[in-house]
């Protein structure tokens, strides 16, 4: 990925710029796409497929010692799941990611939103666009598929009748932003690039057609934006011309100048001219270097510079990752009552770095849940005293924390703090998220038309459909056959050591978290706050 394309997913990140941009240049600025439900959604896909022949024509190829079977298999880009050696059909895996893709997850308005970054005229763009959309399309399937294999049931209500599920799919929009200086003058259409005998050419109908909707930087217009896409592309509608786009620059300086930072960023990577983002001054003559022939020198030397501390920059970020790395290796096992010699022996760091970081990183911090316990099964809230229980005979487990707190400073002797986070947590709005808001609505809705048709003494449950993209259903439930039932956290949601969670939480919870909520403020205080 170059620079302007990371500089334009670092601006994108926002998503209302997002929407903006979408709207104006795919939805010829109607106010489609609202930013408050937008979701990232994962990028890399892929697609897995039964392949035998390819995999023996390659040991054929390539049938040297130094190589085996599987070596050429990664060196190809194609990755096998399975032993190697079996006559029976290989499962093969082939990863595509994109540069942007995002759901619009608004009920009665649900898409998926791809884009594309080009700096260069690409001839397999159609094929490569194609593809992508492809693989969206079967994982979509696939997924239907998998959930329709499931049984479908509430809290505490099993044995619900299996019904298979047909979804219509999500549409995906695909554009293709394209960054150069030259204009576009590839293939914009799959049939183009293939050779169609003429004797078939009356035919060609028949044959499968594919359109990238093609998005050219500087031929954008600024009327259809309402955020800073509206400078940005009044800007770039110049850049191919030296003399228009110094005389822009010359008229709209004190314009130019007013831009927030993140966007002068983007112009700086875009128009390869760093002067853009000075905080004191933005002189016409620094931003007109890099189109003055005069100055063209300078320019390369800028732009050598600039990679030249981009790549300081990422061997940099790439050694403290690997600090940071056996940091948390070494207070995970110290935490875990290893010794130092321990340690360092099981790490394979040096005596001296291990101590160096336990002196200078003494930190640790440690997350509990209510129900922890020891060996024996006794909750660690049971040592302080005797602990009541609720209406159904449930122990109520609290103190905790405060129990583990006492515990360190009398047997290691260091500072420690608890901070039990309870109806602050689940409680507060600040924490609220797109999805709460959205689910909650949605939640109520369903129980008034529950309530108006009669049904009475029962709840709502939530039914997910599609972890990606993510989907919920609403369905109600007798209250009688979910009340003091419990449901276990999953155990491959947690780590084989007990300390953390797999990937498969984070991907159940991910979705959850989605979209900010901006609440209603008057001189610095929420409006639902008041004193008497």
């Amino acid at each position: 990925m170059g620079v302007k394309d990371q500089g334009l997913q670092e601006y994108l990140k926002d998503n209302e710029r997002f929407a903006d941009f979408v709207n104006g240049t795919l939805f010829a600025g109607k106010q489609i796409v609202d930013p408050c439900y937008l979701k990232e959604v994962q990028r890399k896909k892929r697609v897995s497929y039964k392949q035998s022949i390819m995999a023996k024509n390659i040991q054929k190829k390539n049938s040297s010692e130094k190589y085996g079977e599987e070596e050429i298999a990664r060196e190809k880009g194609v990755f096998e799941e399975g032993e190697f050696g079996d006559d029976s059909a290989k499962l093969m895996y082939l990863e595509r990611e994109r540069d942007f893709l995002r759901l619009h997850d608004k009920p009665g308005c649900r898409f998926l939103l791809a884009c594309e970054v080009e700096s260069g005229a690409n001839y397999e763009m159609p094929v490569r666009c194609f593809t992508y959309d492809s693989i969206e399309y079967t994982d979509q399937l696939k997924e239907w598929k998998r959930k329709s294999q499931q049984m479908f049931w509430g809290r505490g209500k099993r044995g619900k009748k299996r019904r298979r599920i047909r979804r219509p799919l999500l549409p995906v929009f695909h554009q293709v932003l394209y960054l150069g200086e030259k204009r576009w003058k590839s293939k914009l259409k799959l049939q183009e690039m293939m050779d169609i005998p003429e004797n078939v050419m009356s035919f060609s109908d028949r044959l499968p057609d594919y359109d990238i909707c093609m998005i050219d930087i500087h031929e954008q217009n600024p009327e259809l934006f309402h955020t800073e896409w509206k400078d940005i592309f009044q800007l770039m509608k110049h850049s191919r011309k030296k003399d228009e786009l110094r005389k822009y620059v010359e008229e709209s300086t004190e314009e130019i100048r007013k831009l927030s930072q993140e966007t002068r960023w983007l112009l700086a990577i875009l128009l390869e001219q760093y002067e853009f983002v000075d905080e004191e001054v933005v002189e016409v003559k620094d931003m007109c270097k890099a189109w003055d022939g005069a100055m063209q020198m300078y320019a390369d030397e800028a732009r050598a510079a600039t990679r030249k501390e981009m790549k300081k920059e990422m061997k940099k970020e790439m050694r403290r990752q690997a600090r940071e790395k056996d940091r948390r290796t070494v207070f995970n096992m110290f935490s875990r009552g290893y010794s130092q010699k321990e340690i360092a022996a099981i790490s394979e760091l040096p005596l001296k770095k291990v101590q160096k970081m336990l002196e200078t990183t003494p930190n640790l911090v440690v997350c509990i849940s209510e129900g922890i316990h020891d060996k024996n099964g006794t909750f660690v809230c049971e040592l302080v005293g005797d602990i009541g229980t609720d209406t159904f005979g449930h122990k109520m487990l609290t103190g905790s924390g405060k129990y583990l707190e006492n515990l360190v400073k009398e047997q290691i002797g260091v500072k420690v703090r608890s901070i039990e986070l309870n109806v602050c947590q689940r409680c507060s709005s600040e924490y609220l998220s797109a999805t709460d808001l959205n689910e909650s609505e949605n939640a109520g809705i369903v129980g008034v038309q529950a309530a108006l048709k009669g049904e009475t003494g029962k709840m709502i449950t939530f039914i997910r459909n599609c972890d990606l993209p993510y989907e919920l259903s609403y369905e109600t439930a007798d209250v009688n056959e979910i009340c003091n039932m419990e449901k276990a956290v999953p155990s491959d949601w947690i780590t084989e050591d007990g300390c953390d969670v797999t990937e498969a939480f984070i991907q159940y919870a991910r979705p959850l978290i989605q979209g900010k909520v901006v609440l209603p403020e008057e001189n610095g205080l929420p409006l639902f706050a008041y004193r008497k």
